[in-house]
């Protein structure tokens, strides 16, 4: 076999594993896991299902059972007050803990900070509060003080033009 199909063999099967790779490891980084219900949650709020994947994704990693340090809870990791406070607008919330639910919740609550903020400050809220981000905007900082929410962010929104992708 000549020198130049081995080379062009060799590059081939290099670029097909590559590829198979990558759908691999963007599977595992970022599931499509309630796809039906994220889909239904978000239309019915009328959020791109993008976004409420990437919310999800780096909330909670797709576990509907999460429950953080500072006690937020489910897939969108929902505080108990804010999960009370969307109950108050959304009928059927029955429990943080109910997939359905706690996705009703959060993209109620996400559509209500979007409503606020222009995007990235809506996501800042979601992560640090809305009290908080109203703030940080009132006293004219450019960046946000948490490095955190910062990184958060960040993450939310590489995990939604991925999603754009997947999807």
């Amino acid at each position: 076999m000549p020198r130049a199909d081995i080379i062009f063999k060799t590059a081939h099967l290099l670029t097909v594993f590559a590829a198979v790779f990558v759908v691999f490891i963007t599977g595992l980084l970022y599931p499509t896991r309630c796809r039906a219900q994220i889909t239904a949650a978000a239309r019915e709020f009328g959020l791109e299902p993008e976004l409420v994947f990437a919310v999800v994704a780096t909330e909670s990693g797709f576990d509907s059972r999460a429950v953080s340090r500072a006690g937020a809870c489910g897939l969108m990791q929902l505080m108990p007050d804010t999960f009370s406070f969307a109950a108050g607008r959304v009928g059927g919330l029955t429990d943080i803990f109910d997939v359905r639910s706690n996705l009703r919740a959060g993209c109620w609550y996400l559509k209500y900070l979007l409503g606020r903020f222009p995007k990235r400050h809506a996501l800042a809220a979601y992560n640090a509060g809305e009290g908080r981000v109203r703030e940080w905007i009132d006293a004219g900082l450019e960046e946000y003080p948490f490095p955190e929410t910062e990184l958060y962010v960040k993450r939310v929104e590489r995990a939604v033009s991925v999603y754009r992708y997947k999807l």
